[in-house]
């Protein structure tokens, strides 16, 4: 493989930076997606649970 050239280089920092300038939304956010997977599960799981009885 070759050299990365300077301008993905500084392309990356950048994101980098913008990622680590905003590390509590990006953490909130997920956070947030994650509960609402859980939240999810349980009700298809309850929702079986149910039909079964």
């Amino acid at each position: 493989m070759g050299e990365v050239p300077p301008e993905a280089r500084r392309q990356r920092g950048m994101w980098m930076q913008w990622i680590a300038d905003h590390r509590e939304v990006i953490t909130t956010l997920t956070s947030i997606g994650t509960l609402l997977g859980w939240v999810v599960c349980f009700k298809l799981l309850a929702n079986s649970y149910r039909r079964q009885l």
